[in-house]
């Protein structure tokens, strides 16, 4: 009898622990919806107005004739760049309410590190024309978001230019360890603190970029969010001789066994390689053969 009175009072009191724990974090799961849904329309009306701008720089170097004459096309291409560059803190912005609101949507399929590690730099313009870029052609593939890892990888580069000195350009360099494929950002500047390169998540402060090492902020944090969500991880370290390396760990692919299945789910080809005698197949057989990824 007093063990059975025991244990009610003990779930009474679990249950009392649970509804104060629920009454705390309730409102905090209001304002973290709140910062989420205020960042994305804060991104979202700033579309139009970069639209704008974009319109009146062309309007106006047109009008001046800037085309013929590479004197008067600097200030125009100044412009044109720093708009690069708020377009892009535009969506890292939404896509950081994304992650922060946990509705980000990721679209996995094989990626060649061969192409996207090139094609993030190039994605910076001329900021990017002096990265050294150090990426093998036999590396494996990697199964990834491929638009949302360029988006990393450009902040991550973009962040790295910002932090170089004169002369120093930063490097990027892949390559495969114990079954990954690692990306390393590798610059001599000035690093931004470990804090401000946390993932973002739900209630977390948003990191605003600024001071030295401009483009430390948002851009970093949203970039191992943006892996984290990938399964990947991303690491810090400081640079030997000062600076930071920055490193994008994902897990290598299998290699290909053809065309056919490169992007198919893999729960499906495992279904397939275990199908029973006497399934579905040729002629109402099973498969002749194990259809797998290797």
């Amino acid at each position: 009898m007093i063990e059975a009175f025991a244990a009610q009072a003990a779930a009474a009191l679990h249950q009392e622990r649970l509804a104060a724990q629920a009454a705390v974090v309730e409102p905090l799961a209001e304002v973290d919806r709140l910062r989420a849904a205020l960042l994305s329309a804060a991104g979202n009306d700033l579309r139009a107005p970069l639209a704008s701008a974009r319109v009146a720089i062309a309007g106006l170097r047109g009008a001046a004739g800037a085309g013929a004459r590479p004197d008067r096309d600097e200030p125009f291409a100044l412009a044109e760049a720093a708009l690069d560059r708020l377009d892009r803190r535009v969506d890292d912005l939404i896509d950081m309410s994304h992650l922060q609101a946990g509705v980000l949507s990721v679209s996995p399929r094989l990626v060649s590190l061969a192409e996207a590690v090139p094609a993030a730099v190039e994605a910076l313009g001329d900021a990017g024309r002096t990265v050294v870029v150090q990426v093998p052609d036999d590396l494996p593939e990697i199964r990834v978001d491929a638009a949302l890892f360029e988006r990393a990888l450009v902040n991550l580069v973009s962040s790295a230019v910002h932090r170089s000195p004169p002369g120093r350009p930063p490097t990027v360099v892949a390559g495969e360890y114990r079954g990954r494929a690692e990306i390393r950002v590798v610059d001599h500047g000035q690093g931004p603190d470990r804090d401000r390169v946390t993932p973002p998540h739900a209630g977390a402060p948003v990191p605003l970029a600024g001071g030295p090492g401009a483009g430390s902020g948002v851009g970093l944090a949203l970039a191992r969010g943006l892996i984290d969500a990938m399964g990947g991880t991303l690491a810090t370290d400081p640079t030997p001789g000062g600076g930071l390396t920055t490193i994008v760990s994902m897990p290598a692919a299998p290699p290909r066994t053809g065309d056919a299945d490169q992007n198919a789910d893999p729960a499906v080809l495992d279904r397939l390689e275990h199908w029973p005698a006497g399934g579905p197949g040729p002629a109402g057989g099973g498969p002749t053969a194990p259809f797998r990824q290797e």
